[in-house]
């Protein structure tokens, strides 16, 4: 079996590289320099990165195209890190908490301009230090007492309080931090408003700006230029649902309808042109130059969006091969155009986009190159009307792998939508284009009026689809079991290799099998400077606390919570709100939003408010519940905090809110001997709480502080460190860890964090 998996390597090989080495090989250079990004991004100083990079140096020895993948693979690897110094490495100097910086930055995105004003910025100089104009210096900045206006291009300088970007981490919850980290988002903070002073305004974003302002000015900026910033929530969430979000980012059908129109005014020019024109003049290189200068000016009037960059790139070596007379419908030409684009950022692995978008285009090469779609029928519209099904299906197939493991669910309505939509939309974006650069130039605002009409229909009848109940959502989807189903894709579609397709279908089925269920779950989430613990058994959970909720509407329930919940397919029974601090009870208006409000033991009042708790015992499945305290009411809010205790006969997990000093030692004389195991430190390991009474009475093995990095109160204090510290206590933080797990077995527990399960090399604080 090795021997004929060698020469089936052999024959593929020489099939995939059509240069042979006889000319310059371009498809071995293109999938060497994307595996040595790959494997460098993501492995680098890792077991994986030094095994295969002693596997392939074996394997050079006797594949002469291993050896060339190999050596190219050495330049992406060198390529990844010289990038990552000239362009990401820059922090911030010198941080200290509540340090002052005086900056001078540009106005990337204001979304909100009610106070505080929230902005996007690019730093340009830091205490008088210049950045290096290509390094990415990125933030998040809060803006108070000020309305000098800060539109889009903007540059202005300020003192401002700023810190290290750092996003939460919890397992099987998307992970934005790469994402942001793509971006280049390196602080947050806030400015003073009397420091502001502006220096000029840039026109850079005049043609986005110049949309007239109506009832979905917002969504066309979307669809015109992959500017999300004011688009309306509930029409985001239904393109999502829906499975229409491709549309919200400029992507390769945006590109091709403006290639298409652009191949008509090229078509029209050669028509009206006033001398004879034969094929001598090369007529379809002149459309097609037309054609991706068109293009090229529809990029670089989307201020070059991710989404549209790489869109460009793939038509732009389409087209160059095209021109060459090569192969240009091939998974070589694609190979290809992942080439150029890595070399543009090979960061670009970082975002979720480029796997949808060049799996996309995989899968309708795939359909194009199978011929799925040769059906014997007279009438053509029906034909047409098969192909695009078919196409919608392959792409279905193909891109779900990807949405479950980045999204946690399906969108079952998605075929039938996009086949509705899709060729709709061809037609409606170039309507859309006209009537916006009428409104520009001319002022006739007649052509806008109708293109509301027609987008006023199609979203009425998209809302009244109930979306919520045709989104499935799905248990996690590891990485590793992406990348295998994946790899039984291709397996799948190369029949000289069907006798191997069992292998990946044998290594996921080994991955799930050998997850150990445990008997009960603790999870320790990661929502900043607040609280949220997840108790599950049975698939059922039992939620304390449901994190902050901010001015901006941004809610770690609706963000963080409900989707790792869903992500593990649990449900939640029981609801327990400690006490009413936006830390711990912010989420619960979202709770309420979705249905949850039955689960809560103790109901709110009629502002809202959560109620306060009563002392007593109950079962959660197979545990039990006890409730310590409150047992009389405190003027001071965090002292009527609820005080749970967890156990099952064996293991304790004692929460404590944010009880201080005076509700611990009330606490203590009624219960003097707790003695547990694993306890979420009282308020978050302030100096006002975990006295030393308290710790002599509960001795934990395991303190767990929830806390946000970089934060203002810069929790745990040291002293309540060195208290827990001298008992022997083991201490863990969710602002360096990330969500804690906690595993109890039958006769021992594990500890994991989401931190420590994947670390990445460039994330440096």
């Amino acid at each position: 079996m090795i021997f004929d998996l060698v020469v089936i390597r052999k024959k593929a090989l020489n099939g995939f590289f059509w240069h042979r080495l006889k000319i310059f090989p371009f498809s071995q250079i293109s999938l060497g320099f994307v595996f040595g990004c790959v494997l460098s991004l993501f492995f680098y100083n890792t077991p994986v990165f030094f095994g295969l990079s002693v596997v392939f140096t074996l394997f050079s020895f006797y594949f002469k195209q291993i050896r060339l993948i190999f050596g190219a693979a050495v330049i992406g690897f060198v390529y990844i890190l010289t990038y990552y110094h000239l362009v990401y490495a820059w922090q911030l100097p010198t941080y200290t908490r509540g340090a002052e910086y005086q900056i001078e930055a540009q106005v990337l995105t204001e979304y909100d301009k009610t106070q505080p004003r929230y902005l996007k910025i690019r730093l340009l100089k830091v205490n008088d230090r210049t950045i290096d104009p290509w390094q990415k210096a990125l933030g998040y900045v809060s803006i108070y007492n000020s309305d000098v206006p800060l539109a889009s291009g903007t540059i202005f300088s300020a003192t401002a309080r700023l810190k290290p970007y750092r996003h939460v981490r919890n397992r099987g919850v998307n992970n934005k931090e790469l994402f942001s980290f793509y971006q280049g988002i390196k602080v947050k903070g806030y400015i003073k408003g009397a420091s502001i002073e502006v220096f000029n305004r840039s026109n850079s974003s005049q043609i986005v700006r110049a949309i007239p302002e109506s009832k979905y000015s917002g969504l066309y900026r979307s669809f015109l230029f992959a500017d999300k910033t004011n688009i309306n929530k509930q029409i985001y969430n239904d393109f999502k649902l829906s499975g229409l979000a491709h549309l919200l980012a400029i992507s390769g059908l945006h590109i091709a309808v403006v290639f298409s129109f652009g191949m008509m005014i090229a078509k029209g020019v050669i028509f009206v042109w006033p001398f004879r024109l034969t094929q001598q003049h090369n007529l379809k290189i002149f459309q097609l130059t037309i054609a991706l200068v068109q293009c090229f000016t529809y990029v670089y009037l989307s201020d070059f969006s991710l989404s549209a960059t790489r869109a460009f790139v793939m038509l732009s070596v389409f087209v160059l091969l095209y021109m060459q007379g090569k192969s240009y419908l091939s998974y070589q030409a694609l190979l290809y155009a992942l080439f150029v684009t890595l070399l543009i950022n090979p960061f670009q692995l970082l975002n979720p986009g480029l796997y949808f978008s060049f799996i996309a285009v995989a899968a309708i090469l795939y359909f194009i190159n199978h011929r799925f779609y040769n059906i014997i029928s007279q009438r053509k519209w029906l034909c047409w009307l098969y192909r695009l099904f078919l196409l919608q299906v392959v792409l279905f197939v193909l891109l779900l792998p990807l949405t479950w493991h980045f999204f946690a669910g399906i969108p079952a309505l998605s075929i039938v939508i996009n086949l509705l939509v899709v060729p709709l939309f061809m037609l409606y974006l170039p309507l859309l284009m006209v009537a916006v650069a009428v409104s520009v130039m001319f002022e006739h605002f007649w052509l806008l009026s109708v293109v509301d009409v027609i987008t006023e229909l199609w979203l009425s009848a998209l809302s009244k689809i109930e979306l919520e109940r045709f989104w499935l959502t799905l248990p996690e989807m590891s990485w590793q079991t992406t990348v295998l189903v994946y790899l039984l894709f291709l397996l799948a579609s190369i029949p000289s290799l069907w006798r191997f397709i069992v292998l990946p279908i044998l290594a996921v089925f080994s991955h799930v099998l050998s997850e150990k269920e445990p008997n009960w779950e603790i999870n320790i989430l990661d929502v900043g400077h607040g609280l949220s613990v997840l108790i599950s058994q049975h698939r059922r959970v039992l939620v304390y606390d449901l994190g902050a909720q901010f001015k901006n509407e941004f809610s770690y329930a609706e963000q963080q919570i409900k989707p790792f919940i869903d992500a593990k397919a649990e449900h939640v029974t029981q609801t327990i709100i400690s006490h009413r601090d936006n830390d711990h009870a912010g989420g619960l208006s979202y709770w309420h939003k979705i249905g949850l409000s039955d689960s809560l033991l103790f109901a709110t009042n009629p502002n809202g408010q959560p109620g306060h708790c009563h002392p007593g015992s109950y079962t959660f499945e197979q545990l039990s519940v006890s409730i310590l305290a409150p047992y009389q009411l405190s003027s001071r809010s965090n002292n009527n905090s609820c005080v749970v205790l967890i156990s099952d006969g064996e293991l304790t997990v004692l929460l404590a809110g944010d009880i201080h000093q005076k509700a611990e030692l009330e606490l203590i004389k009624r219960f003097k001997n707790l003695n547990v195991d694993f306890l979420i430190a009282p308020h978050h390991g302030s100096k006002s709480s975990s006295s030393s009474p308290f710790i002599a009475a509960t001795l934990p093995k395991w303190v767990i502080y929830s806390n946000g990095a970089y934060h203002r109160w810069n929790m745990p204090d040291v002293s309540v460190m060195a208290r827990y510290h001298q008992i022997g206590a083991h201490q863990l933080e969710t602002r360096t860890q990330g969500q804690i797990r906690i595993q109890v077995f039958d006769d021992t527990y594990s500890i994991d964090s989401a931190r420590a399960a994947q670390r990445y090399w460039f994330l440096s604080n």
